[in-house]
């Protein structure tokens, strides 16, 4: 007799058979969700990326039209410097007067120049002339003087010559400089040195201002002044006439430049690279104070850095850049995880629907066999009854009416009495 469960194996699909699509469906649907994920994600960042460097390149960009803009000031200034009487003329006096005027003119269009002072190159027969008019012009007390301890004139013969601070305008008032003899400090006078031989500009190591307020760090530049148009070191040795010489605040220069650009959460600062020691000049932070940024954390990963190498007169300058929790205000990336959500949502309602389709396949086919089990029990009773009606009748007859212990074949004996059987004998 065939069970319910043979039929059951016999007539439908395997049950795990139906589940196949499912599974197919719920990982073709996660695969492609995580990989337009990933691909939405990596297009934001690339995004993120480009504009954090477009706003730090701007910035570097800006930075450099300043400091350039500060340093240009000694272009504009020293041909004033080369042309003028003579130190032991009558006019001198006045000259110096006028480059005096020039020089505060020129100072207060330039915030970040701290200082512009004039180094002429000064003979032992021209140093009373110039004592004389600086101190008719613009210090009473004024003398030559050599580096020393106490920063007094020393006693004995002058030198053949000298490179003297000379005429020196601050911004604020500071004291040590007016009358010094550059070239006797061993520091001052290697810059000196390198400028003249050159013929360019040079900037010295990052130093404190004396002149800049809270005591910046920054550089002195110096540029070479000659007689004539020198081709080669030792014409230029001859033909120098003096130095002019800058003091920049690099801080305020940065602060200056980024003044007018909307801060978005940039930290910037700049940082002397030169022989590898990176030393940080100046720090310049541009945070939001907007209620969002309040007690939030930079989140690993997202800090974001560019950086930007300059030669400055000589130095290696590193403009760096840095994003800060400000910058990540109103740039969460939130589409990719949507598109995330949402393909996942769709895997999901996919599979249930499968799910359902597999589960009303199962019980169609749990049906099938029941009915398929009922229809065989029924077909095998019919045969069972077709094959009891159509049994032979003398089979039947025989077997009910035979009288127990005759022999099958022999003759029956039909008459009414009961006389033995004839025997018939053969002729």
């Amino acid at each position: 007799m065939t069970s319910k469960q043979e039929v059951y194996s016999i007539c439908s699909v395997p049950r795990f058979h139906r589940y196949v699509p499912t599974a197919i469906l719920v990982i073709l649907g996660a695969a492609i969700s995580v990989a337009v994920f990933w691909a939405a994600y990596s297009w934001d960042q690339r995004s993120t990326n480009r504009e954090f460097a477009s706003l730090a390149d701007d910035r570097f960009h800006a930075i450099g039209n300043m400091i350039d803009d500060s340093a240009r000031l000694l272009q504009f200034v020293d041909n004033a410097f080369l042309v003028g009487p003579q130190a032991n003329s009558p006019g001198f006096p006045a000259y110096v007067r006028s480059l005096t005027e020039v020089v505060q003119a020129d100072l207060s269009r330039h915030p970040a120049v701290q200082a512009v002072t004039w180094i002429p190159r000064v003979s032992r027969d021209q140093r009373a002339a110039y004592e004389q008019a600086a101190r008719a012009v613009f210090d009473p007390t004024f003398q030559l003087k050599e580096p020393n301890a106490t920063a007094t004139t020393v006693s004995g013969q002058p030198p053949e010559e000298t490179f003297v601070s000379y005429v020196s305008v601050a911004r604020t008032p500071h004291h040590g400089q007016s009358g010094k003899d550059l070239a006797r400090d061993s520091v001052e006078w290697k810059l000196m040195e390198r400028a003249r031989d050159t013929g360019l500009i040079m900037a010295s190591a990052p130093m404190r201002l004396s002149s800049a307020p809270n005591g910046h760090l920054g550089y002195r530049l110096l540029q070479p002044l000659y007689h004539g148009d020198p081709r080669d070191i030792a014409s230029r040795r001859q033909s120098i006439a003096g130095f002019l010489c800058v003091d920049l605040d690099i801080s305020e220069s940065v602060t200056r430049a980024l003044k007018g650009i909307p801060p978005v959460g940039i930290d910037v600062w700049v940082s002397d690279d030169t022989g590898g020691e990176d030393v940080i000049v100046c720090r310049h932070t541009s945070r939001l104070n907007s209620p969002e940024t309040v007690g939030k954390q930079q989140a690993i990963g997202d800090e974001l850095e560019s950086t930007s190498t300059t030669d400055f007169f000589g130095r290696k300058l590193l403009l760096r850049s840095r994003s800060t929790p400000a910058f990540w205000v109103g740039r969460t990336i939130w589409q990719p995880w949507v598109l995330l959500c949402g393909g996942l949502a769709l895997t999901l309602i996919g599979a249930g629907y499968r799910l359902s389709v597999a589960f009303r396949a199962i019980a169609v086919d749990q049906n099938v066999a029941t009915r398929m089990a009922a229809l065989c029990q029924d077909t095998k009773q019919q045969q069972k009854t077709k094959q009891a009606t159509t049994q032979p009748l003398s089979v039947v007859e025989s077997t009910n009416d035979e009288p127990h212990g005759a022999t099958i074949g022999a003759p029956v004996n039909t008459s009414d009495d009961m006389s033995p059987p004839t025997t018939y004998q053969e002729n």
